[in-house]
């Protein structure tokens, strides 16, 4: 029962986590970016670090530490499929 209750926090959260990467991430890049063959990023906190860089530098978004965690985790799920703690 929590679980179904919690199922439209759940995608609520994937939304906006979707509308802050689709405003500031997709400004600058393309989906390409994390699926090309060559890509930098390798791991789950190298992930992390990305986007903490790209949100203090050419993003310029006034994210704070749940919404950059949120589109860190945002990218993980449909991009690059990580686990989690990698």
């Amino acid at each position: 029962l929590a679980l179904v209750l919690s199922l439209p926090a759940i995608t609520s959260g994937q939304e906006t986590a979707k509308k802050l990467h689709d405003s500031k991430c997709l400004a600058c890049h393309s989906t390409h970016v994390y699926t090309r063959s060559d890509r930098k990023v390798t791991s789950f906190n190298a992930l992390s670090q990305r986007v903490n860089m790209c949100v203090k530098g050419g993003a310029r978004a006034d994210w704070n530490n749940k919404q950059i965690n949120s589109v860190t985790d945002y990218l993980n799920r449909h991009f690059y499929k990580f686990k989690t703690g990698q």
